[in-house]
């Protein structure tokens, strides 16, 4: 049961066969692409939900990132930060 957007969010990654992690430092960590026998070209997204500004500590950490990062707030906007909606 989808209880709220951020819910949304997961069920939807996790439809189109995305690992994804919730975390503490950053809201989602996708893996998109690979084999889980770690073959393959797999993409690690790091996505931030909600439109609240982001803590010093993680401005600080997206300033050095060289990785992919967005801020999310529906499945659409998930969907298209791994690269999935282009591909529809």
């Amino acid at each position: 049961m989808v209880k709220n957007e951020l819910d949304a969010i997961i069920v939807a990654l996790r439809e189109c066969g995305c690992d994804v992690v919730q975390a503490d430092f950053i809201t989602l960590i996708v893996g998109r692409g690979a084999t889980h026998e770690g073959s393959g070209d797999g993409q690690t997204y790091l996505l931030q939900y909600g439109d609240r500004e982001l803590s010093d500590d993680q401005v600080t950490f997206f300033r050095n990132w060289r990785g992919h990062f967005a801020v999310v707030t529906t499945p659409f906007d998930a969907l298209d930060a791994v690269g999935i909606i282009d591909e529809r």
